[in-house]
């Protein structure tokens, strides 16, 4: 049969300060991972939280709006003019400005708003 094979090692205790400090900092990566995991599980759950309470708002919004009567909105704007004789006279301009026109508006500035936090 074979004898017995021995490998001398030096520097023995150098060798275990080395694979306790590895061991030491994959738990140390252990630790951090299980921290991320249970941020990712609160975030969900704020999430869920938030998508129920805006459902809601939304679909107070559209309750309020039937009640609401429709009209058409007015957009006074004030004009200074000189008249011949040099004197300043006020002009009112109304516009009617329909709700589709806001509801673009809206629907514009809430997608800017999303472009600016993804920039």
């Amino acid at each position: 049969m074979s004898e017995p094979f021995f490998v001398k090692m030096e520097n023995v205790d150098d060798i275990r300060i080395n694979l306790l400090e590895s061991s030491k900092l994959a738990l140390h990566s252990m630790r951090i991972e299980e921290k991320l995991n249970s941020l990712k599980e609160e975030k969900l759950k704020l999430n869920n939280i938030l998508k129920e309470q805006l459902k809601e708002i939304i679909l107070l919004s559209t309750k309020l709006e039937e009640c609401l009567p429709h009209k058409e909105l007015f957009v006074e704007k004030k004009v200074v003019a000189k008249t011949k004789k040099g004197k300043k006279a006020i002009v009112v301009e109304k516009k009617v400005v329909s709700k589709n026109v806001d509801k673009i508006a809206q629907a514009l500035s809430d997608i800017e708003k999303k472009l600016s936090m993804l920039r």
